[in-house]
Protein backbone atom coordinates (compact mmCIF):
# COMPACT_ATOMS: atom_id res chain seq x y z
CA UNK A 1 0.00 0.00 0.00
CA UNK A 2 1.58 3.23 -1.11
CA UNK A 3 0.90 6.80 -0.11
CA UNK A 4 -0.76 7.38 -3.50
CA UNK A 5 -3.22 4.56 -2.75
CA UNK A 6 -4.18 6.26 0.49
CA UNK A 7 -4.68 9.60 -1.26
CA UNK A 8 -6.79 8.01 -4.01
CA UNK A 9 -8.99 6.09 -1.57
CA UNK A 10 -12.68 6.90 -1.73
CA UNK A 11 -14.75 7.40 1.41
CA UNK A 12 -16.26 4.21 2.73
CA UNK A 13 -20.00 3.71 2.95
CA UNK A 14 -21.35 2.66 6.35
CA UNK A 15 -22.66 -0.63 4.98
CA UNK A 16 -23.47 -2.24 8.34
CA UNK A 17 -25.49 0.79 9.39
CA UNK A 18 -27.29 0.74 6.05
CA UNK A 19 -28.11 -2.97 6.40
CA UNK A 20 -29.85 -2.28 9.70
CA UNK A 21 -31.28 1.06 8.56
CA UNK A 22 -29.55 3.02 11.32
CA UNK A 23 -27.40 6.10 11.55
CA UNK A 24 -23.86 6.21 12.98
CA UNK A 25 -25.21 8.07 16.00
CA UNK A 26 -27.77 5.34 16.81
CA UNK A 27 -27.76 3.88 20.29
CA UNK A 28 -27.48 0.17 21.01
CA UNK A 29 -31.20 0.04 21.83
CA UNK A 30 -32.09 1.61 18.48
CA UNK A 31 -29.83 -0.86 16.66
CA UNK A 32 -31.45 -3.76 18.51
CA UNK A 33 -34.95 -2.54 17.62
CA UNK A 34 -34.04 -2.17 13.93
CA UNK A 35 -32.41 -5.61 13.92
CA UNK A 36 -35.47 -7.28 15.44
CA UNK A 37 -37.85 -5.60 13.01
CA UNK A 38 -35.79 -6.64 9.98
CA UNK A 39 -34.86 -10.15 11.08
CA UNK A 40 -38.51 -11.24 11.35
CA UNK A 41 -38.95 -11.16 7.57
CA UNK A 42 -35.92 -13.27 6.71
CA UNK A 43 -35.55 -15.68 9.62
CA UNK A 44 -34.88 -19.22 8.29
CA UNK A 45 -37.67 -20.69 10.44
CA UNK A 46 -40.26 -18.30 8.95
CA UNK A 47 -39.27 -18.59 5.28
CA UNK A 48 -40.57 -21.44 3.09
CA UNK A 49 -38.03 -23.76 1.49
CA UNK A 50 -37.11 -22.97 -2.10
CA UNK A 51 -35.07 -20.58 -4.21
CA UNK A 52 -35.95 -17.60 -2.08
CA UNK A 53 -34.59 -19.30 1.02
CA UNK A 54 -30.93 -18.89 -0.02
CA UNK A 55 -31.38 -15.15 -0.63
CA UNK A 56 -33.21 -14.65 2.64
CA UNK A 57 -30.67 -16.80 4.48
CA UNK A 58 -27.87 -14.61 3.11
CA UNK A 59 -29.76 -11.52 4.21
CA UNK A 60 -30.28 -13.09 7.65
CA UNK A 61 -26.54 -13.77 7.96
CA UNK A 62 -25.75 -10.17 6.95
CA UNK A 63 -28.18 -8.85 9.55
CA UNK A 64 -26.67 -11.05 12.25
CA UNK A 65 -23.13 -9.96 11.33
CA UNK A 66 -24.09 -6.28 11.36
CA UNK A 67 -25.93 -6.68 14.65
CA UNK A 68 -23.04 -8.51 16.35
CA UNK A 69 -20.50 -5.89 15.26
CA UNK A 70 -22.59 -2.82 16.06
CA UNK A 71 -23.80 -3.97 19.47
CA UNK A 72 -20.32 -4.90 20.72
CA UNK A 73 -18.69 -1.75 22.07
CA UNK A 74 -15.15 -2.62 20.99
CA UNK A 75 -16.19 -3.93 17.57
CA UNK A 76 -18.32 -0.87 16.90
CA UNK A 77 -15.49 1.47 17.88
CA UNK A 78 -13.20 -0.47 15.56
CA UNK A 79 -15.76 -0.33 12.72
CA UNK A 80 -16.25 3.42 13.16
CA UNK A 81 -12.51 4.05 13.11
CA UNK A 82 -12.25 1.93 9.93
CA UNK A 83 -15.03 3.99 8.32
CA UNK A 84 -13.14 7.21 8.94
CA UNK A 85 -9.68 5.89 8.16
CA UNK A 86 -8.04 6.74 4.83
CA UNK A 87 -6.69 3.22 4.27
CA UNK A 88 -8.16 1.27 1.33
CA UNK A 89 -8.53 -2.04 3.17
CA UNK A 90 -11.53 -4.14 4.09
CA UNK A 91 -12.92 -4.10 7.60
CA UNK A 92 -11.69 -7.66 8.19
CA UNK A 93 -8.10 -6.68 7.28
CA UNK A 94 -8.40 -3.56 9.41
CA UNK A 95 -9.69 -5.55 12.40
CA UNK A 96 -6.87 -8.13 12.13
CA UNK A 97 -4.15 -5.50 12.26
CA UNK A 98 -5.98 -2.76 14.10
CA UNK A 99 -3.13 -2.03 16.49
CA UNK A 100 -0.83 -1.16 13.57
CA UNK A 101 -3.42 1.06 11.93
CA UNK A 102 -4.31 2.68 15.26
CA UNK A 103 -0.67 3.58 15.89
CA UNK A 104 -0.29 5.16 12.50
CA UNK A 105 -3.56 7.13 12.58
CA UNK A 106 -3.44 8.54 16.11
CA UNK A 107 -3.16 12.01 14.60
CA UNK A 108 -6.26 11.56 12.42
CA UNK A 109 -8.70 11.25 15.31
CA UNK A 110 -10.28 14.65 15.97
CA UNK A 111 -10.15 15.95 19.52
CA UNK A 112 -13.50 16.17 21.26
CA UNK A 113 -12.52 18.97 23.62
CA UNK A 114 -10.41 22.03 22.91
CA UNK A 115 -6.99 22.14 24.54
CA UNK A 116 -7.49 25.66 25.86
CA UNK A 117 -10.74 27.01 27.21
CA UNK A 118 -12.13 29.68 24.92
CA UNK A 119 -12.43 33.11 26.52
CA UNK A 120 -14.91 35.61 25.05
CA UNK A 121 -13.09 38.56 23.52
CA UNK A 122 -15.09 41.10 25.57
CA UNK A 123 -13.94 39.64 28.89
CA UNK A 124 -10.36 39.45 27.63
CA UNK A 125 -10.27 43.14 26.73
CA UNK A 126 -11.88 44.05 30.07
CA UNK A 127 -9.27 42.01 31.95
CA UNK A 128 -6.44 43.64 30.01
CA UNK A 129 -7.77 47.13 30.73
CA UNK A 130 -8.15 46.29 34.46
CA UNK A 131 -4.59 44.95 34.60
CA UNK A 132 -3.17 48.09 32.99
CA UNK A 133 -4.90 50.26 35.63
CA UNK A 134 -3.22 48.40 38.48
CA UNK A 135 0.31 49.17 39.59
CA UNK A 136 3.14 46.88 38.60
CA UNK A 137 3.42 45.38 42.11
CA UNK A 138 0.75 43.59 44.09
CA UNK A 139 1.96 45.02 47.39
CA UNK A 140 2.28 48.57 48.51
CA UNK A 141 5.91 49.56 48.93
CA UNK A 142 6.17 49.17 52.72
CA UNK A 143 3.76 46.22 53.17
CA UNK A 144 5.74 43.57 51.37
CA UNK A 145 6.51 40.59 53.62
CA UNK A 146 5.61 42.49 56.79
CA UNK A 147 3.39 39.95 58.50
CA UNK A 148 4.34 38.56 61.91
CA UNK A 149 4.53 35.03 60.50
CA UNK A 150 6.90 36.09 57.71
CA UNK A 151 9.09 37.98 60.22
CA UNK A 152 9.22 34.95 62.53
CA UNK A 153 10.16 32.73 59.58
CA UNK A 154 12.93 35.08 58.42
CA UNK A 155 14.36 35.21 61.94
CA UNK A 156 14.30 31.41 62.32
CA UNK A 157 11.70 31.47 65.08
CA UNK A 158 9.24 29.25 63.26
Amino acid sequence: MSFADILDAKPKEPKLYQILGCDERATTDQITAEYRSRVRDCHPDKVLKGEESTATTDKFVELQNAYSILTSETSRKSYDSWLHSPFPVTFEEFAKSQDKFQMSTHWAVPKTQPSIKAVPSESLTEKLSEDSDKTSSRWADGDRYQSSTASAFRNYKV
